[in-house]
């Protein structure tokens, strides 16, 4: 058994006391319960500190098997984050009621593409890479939709702003040195413009088309031949004017070859020896 110390002798209700078993050598410092408990206490609060430590060092392979951690950053590493839902409303949903923006895409390394979103599947189209990547085999579905009731739905701009005022229209395409817009086809129609009561198309400024040009015809010579990019039908329009003002000399004719893929164009009489006349010519079709 124990036996009860009292310092002083004073009661033992009112001082710490000690408890001593039989084994405790004599005159070692008495330890009292109380003390006990609180270093229990203290190794407990230290084994949680160091938990969290431990989770908050963790490297990136060991953060992809906890929970996201909102107002924090988290390193997923060389793993995939994935959401799956069976919602018939969506499946992510993000709002900022502040004047920042909801969600950013950021490709930091070499990947090209900050946002790839695809309908009814995905990669279908070599169409290239670009920050936002848009793509849909859905019949119906288009891989990119812009919309607004007083702005462009679309405004894309290459190099810097043109410094020209444009739009609202659906689609504005704009650049300070590049093409605006750009459209290609190699069998189709690289650019078609519709308008039921409207202008289908409006150009404000120069025009450059590659299905024209001017010949030189000289002397005796009566007609000149012209090759024409893109080559000829049997129903394409041609048409040539003179350039130079030269009496009694006019465009006869201009028959396209289309075998050759060229035009042949030839005046009413030469011009005569010393003299050139200037035909410009503009093929249609």
């Amino acid at each position: 058994m124990g036996k009860r110390i009292d310092d002083g002798g004073q009661d033992s209700a009112s001082n710490a006391v000690d408890e001593v078993g039989d084994d405790q050598e004599p005159g070692s410092p008495a330890v009292d319960r109380r003390h006990i408990l609180r270093l229990g206490g203290m190794a407990a609060a230290g084994a949680a500190g160091a938990a969290i430590a431990s989770a908050v060092t963790a490297s990136p392979a060991g953060a992809t098997t906890g929970s996201m951690q909102f107002g924090a950053s988290n390193d997923a590493g060389t793993d995939v984050t994935e959401l799956t839902a069976s919602s018939n409303t969506g499946t992510l949903l993000v709002i900022n009621t502040g004047s920042g923006t909801p969600i950013t895409a950021n490709s930091n390394g070499t990947a090209p593409r900050a946002l790839y979103a695809t309908s009814g599947g995905g990669d279908f189209i070599a169409a290239g890479d670009a920050a936002v990547v848009g793509e849909s085999i859905n019949s119906g579905v288009a891989g990119v939709l812009g919309s607004a009731t007083s702005a462009s739905g679309v405004h894309g701009v290459a190099a810097n702003v043109s410094g020209i005022a444009l739009g609202p229209a659906g689609v504005v395409g704009e650049s300070s040195t590049a093409m605006g817009i750009a459209g290609a086809s190699a069998s189709g129609t690289g650019v078609y413009a519709a308008s039921t009561s409207g202008d289908a198309l409006a150009v404000n400024g120069k025009t450059t088309f590659t299905r024209s040009g001017s010949v030189s015809i000289t002397g005796a010579a009566k007609s000149a031949v012209v090759t024409v990019v893109g080559n000829v039908t049997a129903t394409s329009l041609v048409l040539a004017i003179l350039q130079t003002n030269k009496a009694g000399v006019w465009v006869a004719n201009a028959v396209p070859n289309v075998p050759a893929g060229k035009i042949t164009i030839t005046l009413n009489v030469a011009p005569g020896a010393g003299h050139t006349v200037k035909v410009a010519w503009f093929v249609i079709g």
